[in-house]
């Protein structure tokens, strides 16, 4: 079928969603779209149905559907039958052929210009085979969709079971024989009988933060001494790719919080707080700021044994209770300090690691088998639609 290459601005009309009474969430039943989907619910809409809802702010250029009336909130732009002549499930696929999220005209704040948007060209058809291709990607992209799903449920079986591998570890061991008795902590339960309980300030020989260097992100260098932040833990690893580095005079000044090889770096504000991972030599020299706490081992335990215990549900469930700071969660020092710790002796505490680390060799692979089918089957979706709204194959009929 031979269509029409088009402007969009010829094709539907983007129309600006609308500021959202916060008095007014959470009352009632239609959802309230922002641009990377819904998140609330309110008791009028301001679209028909079904619509199109295209980001504007934020994740700029994202494509939502909504099957009913919903509320397009202000970061969003909306599409429905009153602002198209066109098969709004066909439109659907076809912005999504657009890259509409890349690049920005809004210097302020990134986002969709909408003359950006209407300049960009799709091909249209008749209302007839817009209808068509539309009911075809439906039923095609049917089972690459289910497939998808499947395959992140399974990613999230083996979080947990990696979860669920290092937690009975660090808090029952690996001998599923051993005499066990009542840790005396009752969200605890029993523990090896020849472990001893500490808490972690008896393990460890510094506990402490960082700061800010003054003049904050005015005095980051391109090269230098690298200052690990928030960012940068995660507990799969230190992620490196926006690293802020210091000089060597902002560094020497922060002294009291340089880096050590084996120190355990644990996230202690934010949304990400309770993230923890350990340094081992990724540089020559490092320093955290106020937001990453440093733990550093004694004679007592070992860093990946005291690393797992903060990762493990047990360390997390501490983290998650000792929250301080109204609006912004924070750990203190003396919370942390507080921290109760399973310890067994320092040769099966390497025993323990060493098992984990096995599993989680496993458990990784399988993961990243399944990302990469993941990954295959979304690409396999984005040609199938690029194909059919493009006139690249001939769409059969029913």
């Amino acid at each position: 079928m031979k269509g029409n290459l088009t402007r969009i601005k010829y094709v539907a009309r983007f129309s600006y969603g609308d500021s959202l009474p916060t008095e007014e969430i959470l009352d009632g039943d239609i959802k309230v779209f922002g641009s990377n989907g819904p998140y609330a619910l309110i008791n009028y809409s301001n679209t028909g149905a079904p619509a199109i809802i295209v980001g504007r702010k934020g994740s700029y250029g994202k494509i939502n559907w909504s099957p009913e009336p919903c509320f397009a909130s202000d970061t969003t732009f909306f599409i429905d039958q009153q602002t198209t002549k066109h098969t709004l499930r066909w439109l659907y696929y076809a912005l999504q052929t657009l890259k509409l999220d890349e690049g920005s005209s809004e210097a302020a704040v990134p986002g969709l210009n909408r003359e950006t948007a209407y300049n960009q060209r799709i091909l249209v058809f008749n209302h007839e085979y817009e209808a068509r291709i539309a009911s075809y990607l439906d039923s095609e992209l049917s089972s690459i969709d289910s497939l998808i799903k499947s395959k992140e449920n399974l990613l999230t079986i083996l979080s947990e079971k990696r979860q669920s591998l290092i937690t009975q570890a660090v808090t029952k061991g690996l001998n599923p024989e051993v005499k066990m008795t009542s840790s005396g902590i009752e969200w605890l339960g029993e523990v090896p009988e020849h472990w001893k309980i500490e808490k972690i300030k008896y393990v460890t020989s510094k506990i402490g933060s960082g700061v800010t260097p003054k003049g904050g992100a005015e005095v980051y260098q391109q090269v230098g001494i690298p200052l690990l932040r928030s960012q940068n833990i995660h507990f799969d690893g230190l992620k490196l790719d926006d690293v802020a580095y210091i000089s060597n005079e902002i560094h020497n000044s922060m002294s009291n919080s340089k880096v050590e090889n084996g120190d355990v770096l644990l996230n202690i504000t934010g949304a990400s707080i309770g993230r923890c991972y350990y340094f081992e030599g990724q540089f020559e020299e490092a320093n955290v700021n106020q937001h990453v706490c440093i733990l550093r081992p004694n004679k007592k335990v070992i860093t990946k044994y005291l690393y797992l215990l903060l990762a493990s549900d047990f360390g997390q469930s501490q983290i998650a209770i000792s929250q301080v700071g109204g609006g912004r969660e924070g750990l203190n020092f003396e919370n942390l300090k507080s921290f109760i710790m399973p310890l067994p002796s320092y040769e099966e505490q390497k025993e323990i690691v060493a098992s984990v680390e096995i599993s989680n060799i496993k458990l990784s692979e399988l993961q990243k088998h399944t990302d990469h089918s993941i990954n295959l089957l979304k690409e396999r979706r984005s040609a199938l639609i690029t194909a059919a709204v493009t006139g690249q194959i001939e769409i059969p009929t029913d």
